[in-house]
């Protein structure tokens, strides 16, 4: 496939192309065509970008055609899919974080935004980069800073991790337990305090790109 051809749609045509051809209603049938979470869907219309993994899977794997109006969404240089290599760490951005990035079937060779070299001694095969997308935690990480989560690494009151609540947000903050509830510690943000039970995931991060 012709990387222009990967350049011209808006996020709401996209998701209605693929009810359309595969005559799904909701955007939670679509969620789990992709094998993603609902939120994921709001926040490719909150942020009007489908990361190009998803469009490679319907439009190449279907078969189907591409729309090509220039006045359309353009999908951003970071979007671009690069080959992965043996010892990579797969890179994704913030709101793409979470359970099932680093599987083989949400998580395929090839799709990566961008790939960081495996830091030395980091062995969790399940590793994966996030992007910062804030200045929310300065001046631990800068916005577009690269940092590894490793998901069997268990997270502990003080380390600085990536978190998704159940409600489809993603953030980086520092992890403080306390009881039933859990305390995210913004350095330049408001703390949010969560129950347990509204918590899907927290990796740990354990290696950060310096800028």
């Amino acid at each position: 496939m012709q990387r222009k051809r990967l350049k011209n749609i808006t996020v709401e045509e996209f998701i209605q192309d693929v009810k359309d051809k595969l005559d799904l209603f909701t955007d939670s049938q679509v969620a789990r065509y992709f094998k993603i979470e609902r939120g994921n869907i709001s926040q490719w219309k909150k942020l009007n970008r489908v990361p190009a993994k998803y469009l490679i899977k319907f439009y190449e794997h279907s078969g189907l055609p591409f729309q090509n109006d220039p006045t359309k969404f353009r999908l951003p240089d970071d979007a671009v899919i690069m080959p992965k290599e043996k010892g990579l760490i797969p890179v994704v951005g913030l709101v793409q974080a979470g359970p099932g990035v680093h599987s083989e079937d949400d998580y395929p060779a090839g799709a990566g935004d961008e790939y960081l070299s495996r830091p030395h001694g980091l062995r969790d095969p399940q590793a994966f980069g996030v992007i910062v997308l804030d200045n929310s935690m300065e001046p631990a990480f800068y916005h577009h800073q690269r940092v590894i989560c490793s998901p069997n690494v268990e997270a502990q009151s003080g380390d600085r991790c990536v978190v998704g609540l159940k409600n489809g947000d993603k953030l980086i903050a520092e992890l403080n337990k306390s009881g039933d509830n859990i305390i995210l510690k913004k350095y330049n943000a408001k703390n949010i305090r969560v129950k347990n039970e509204d918590v899907e995931f927290i990796y740990k991060i354990v290696w950060t790109k310096e800028l």
